[in-house]
């Protein structure tokens, strides 16, 4: 991608973001302006009349509508995935099956009157811009004849012209014939005649008129950015639809006009009729309640689904309830790795990934939902419902009714089948700090609000975050009363904060590993939130993480390859976040320090690492994730103090071409301009600067490439490692590597006699090429 078409990109997204942000909040203004007019009756009369041409409707349209929306959407579907083949096969030619290419000017586009060997051979076969033509692999050099219209390349740019002249090997290029193309409707020739070497393909008349203006549209910014938007609001319509649809039915209904609710919505009659104590069983057809109605009505009721959460549902509920959900939830927070999670509706109990339960609170009722197969417990004391149906509820298949001490037992046993059956283990207490009740996002954002105006009201004063403190737990709605023993609250510092908390042992385990992980070669260390892991490239070692007050260090070794052995570990192996780390050690002693390091020796030897004599300084790095660097740069502003990091004398200093060139040595700077002189020297030869290294090119031929690693200048030529096999010269073969495979030859400059070589390489990859050597010198 040139640096055009990144501006291009650039400018397209920012408006796209703009129109696209401009375009979400008028459209929700009007959206919720929407809903207010016809929950307030505004609307009534247009809703009666378009509820009458809804029953009016057949069927037959609605299928005609479905039909043409799906029809669009495959034509879109179908120009975005022709051009994305275009794209794709731009660069493979094959004899017999065509290759598409987009013509983008009109030099083949008609006959020029003064090219009369157009007409006097009738060539016909001209396309103009935007035409999509059809190409096909290159026949061999002598397979070509004049007025063949080739695609050759210069610069990295594909032009489509005709053969108006072929020049056979002569004094001048002694090796190789050179073509003259020309377009039909140019007057002159190209100026610079073709070789073979830069042609890629051949047209033989094949062509679609106008096609092309689609396609490039497609492959451009722009096109991509128009087929995000459709998608956008392909998906955002029927969702603002239904939201004002589900509006319209309840007004409907409010009105009477609908008797009774439409099966498809969530909530029927039954369930938002009031419920009364004397008359559990009977329900009430909803009219539209008026204003003292509602006042006398729950807060949370008002004719509509209670929308409040579990947490608030638990908190209004009684002393029963609450007791027998507590008596439940103490026996799950004894299970090894369980954790909590409060969504709207549920409170769900998992062990990593494993479901064990959800409860939820309908009414007055406390409803268990276990993760066990109800064909196992058929015709056995428990009385239980089968939800395996329900998409909420398919994991969580048995439904219990926790309505009596008895069902609160079925509902314990029915648990420890799961604990059993898991091979689970339990505590003696329940789980202290190590295991939390984590809740969504939106939650914790009403919990926040909700203890802020609760404090303020508790003490007549204005409350903000700041003078929360340590009150909100008390009085945040939905924080329903814990345990004694359960004061859980994840610890969300990263791992450099737990770190700066830990004891001076811990510190100084931590030290010794790292002394000796950072005399591998090659090595890097990376903190993220939860750990620091180490690599040596993209090999993994270790990940330590600190949970509690204890140092875990997780070896990226098989834990197979030591069973019976001395090592004490954990497998774990089966954790998405440490698979690649499978044995885990928790270093609490002297001896688990020294089996970390043994282990970590181990895995050395057998990647055939080499060792420093002492630890890395500059090269080798702790990298921070960009969250982290904020948040610690942030709270070290507001704290006055330099950020964690600071402190650590391995942070790299990520330094450009020109400012290690700027700290290099005098002998190393005279060396680098004997270089640069020496390629300059080859005629048509041009410089790429980049930020980390200097490139030179002699067209599309790849010449040289220079750039220091640490202090040392490395030379990477085009040339063939294997041609220079067996001679005097002194090189490294890196072709295996990607970004060096067009520059495989690798010479360090650290001698006199280097340079020499270098020269040499240089003058024998000219001769090789073809280029011309400028004699004289010539300013850099």
């Amino acid at each position: 991608m040139s640096r055009y078409d990144i501006y291009v990109l650039i400018l397209c997204l920012i408006v796209f973001i703009l129109l696209t942000s401009l375009s979400v909040v008028f459209l929700t203004y009007i959206v919720k302006l929407t809903l207010r007019l016809i929950r307030y009756g505004a609307e009534d009369e247009k809703i009666k009349t378009e509820y009458a041409k809804e029953q009016a409707k057949s069927r037959k349209s609605g299928i005609i509508e479905w039909i043409i929306s799906a029809l669009l959407c495959v034509i879109l579907a179908g120009v975005f995935g022709f051009s994305l083949y275009v794209n794709v096969q731009e660069d493979r030619y094959h004899k017999n099956i065509p290759t598409m290419k987009v013509v983008q000017t009109d030099s083949m586009a008609k006959k020029h009157e003064k090219n009369k060997y157009l007409f006097e051979n009738g060539l016909n076969d001209q396309f103009a811009a935007f035409d999509m033509i059809f190409v096909y692999e290159l026949p061999d050099e002598f397979d070509l004849q004049l007025y063949d219209i080739v695609v050759y390349e210069v610069d990295d740019i594909l032009i489509v012209h005709r053969i108006v002249g072929i020049e056979e090997p002569n004094k001048d290029h002694p090796y190789e014939r050179h073509f003259l193309l020309q377009g039909d409707a140019v007057e002159k020739p190209d100026t610079f005649p073709v070789r073979y070497s830069q042609m890629r393909a051949i047209y033989r008349g094949k062509k679609i008129p106008f096609i092309g203006s689609f396609v490039s549209f497609m492959q451009s910014p722009a096109g991509w950015l128009c087929l995000l938007l459709v998608l956008g609001g392909t998906i955002a319509s029927p969702i603002v639809e239904r939201m004002i649809e589900k509006a319209k039915r309840e007004r409907l209904f409010a009105m009477g006009i609908l008797v009774n609710e439409p099966e498809k919505e969530e909530i029927s009659v039954a369930e938002s009729a009031p419920v009364y104590e004397n008359s559990m069983e009977e329900t009430e057809v909803f009219t539209e309640p008026s204003l003292e109605e509602l006042a006398e009505k729950p807060a949370h009721f008002h004719g509509k689904r209670d929308m409040r959460t579990f947490a608030e549902k638990l908190a209004d509920s009684g002393e029963e309830l609450k007791t027998r959900f507590a008596d439940i939830e103490e026996y799950l927070l004894r299970i090894e790795g369980i954790s909590l999670r409060d969504s709207r509706k549920f409170r769900t109990a998992k062990c990593g990934r494993v479901p064990v339960v959800k409860f939820a609170i309908k009414g007055k009722t406390l409803n268990a939902y276990i993760a066990s197969s109800p064909a196992d417990y058929e015709n056995t004391k428990y009385v239980f419902t089968d939800v395996s149906d329900s998409k909420a509820t398919k994991d969580y298949a048995m439904r219990i009714k926790v309505t009596s001490d008895r069902q609160t037992r079925w509902t314990k046993e029915l648990l420890e089948d799961i604990v059993e059956r898991n091979g689970w283990t339990l505590r003696e207490v329940a789980i202290e700090e190590s295991a939390v009740l984590e809740l969504d996002d939106d939650l914790k954002k009403e919990a926040e609000k909700a203890a802020l105006e609760e404090i303020s009201a508790a003490e007549n004063e204005p409350m903000n975050e700041e003078s929360l403190g340590e009150n909100m737990p008390k009085l945040v709605p939905f924080i329903v009363e814990r345990p004694a023993h359960f004061h859980g609250k994840r610890d969300m510092r990263t791992f450099a904060e737990k770190l700066a908390d830990s004891d001076d042992s811990l510190k100084e385990k931590l030290t010794k590993f790292e002394e000796y992980l950072l005399r591998i070669e090659g090595i890097s260390l990376r903190d993220s939130r939860k750990f620091r892991t180490a690599k040596c490239g993209k090999t993994p070692i270790a990940k330590f993480a600190i949970k509690g007050k204890t140092l875990n260090a997780y070896i990226a070794s098989n834990p197979a390859d030591y069973e019976n052995t001395k090592y004490v570990f954990t497998d774990v192996s089966d954790a998405k976040a440490t698979k690649d780390y499978a044995m885990r050690i928790k270093v609490t002693s002297d001896r688990q320090t020294r089996w970390t390091k043994e282990l970590l020796e181990d895995v050395v030897e057998r990647n055939g690492w080499t060792l420093r004599e002492s630890p890395v300084e500059e090269e080798t790095v702790l990298e921070l994730d960009d969250d982290l660097k904020k948040e610690a740069e942030k709270a070290a502003q507001a704290e006055k103090v330099l950020p964690f990091y600071a402190n650590f004398n391995r942070l790299r200093v990520r330094k450009t071409f020109a400012q290690k060139l700027e700290a290099a040595s005098v002998e190393t700077k005279a060396r680098y301009e004997e270089i640069i002189e020496a390629l300059y020297s080859l005629k048509g030869a041009r410089l790429i600067e980049a930020e980390s290294q200097k490139t030179f090119k002699k067209g599309n031929l790849p010449v040289a490439r220079l750039l220091f690693k640490g202090k040392t200048l490395n030379v990477y030529l085009g040339l063939n490692p294997a041609d220079f096999e067996n001679t005097k010269y002194i090189f490294t073969d890196v072709s295996s590597k990607k970004k060096y495979a067009r520059y495989p030859m690798r010479v360090k400059i650290t001698s006199a006699r280097q340079v020499r070589w270098v020269k040499e390489l240089i003058k024998k990859l000219a001769e090789i090429n073809g280029i011309p050597v400028l004699e004289g010198k010539r300013e850099v």
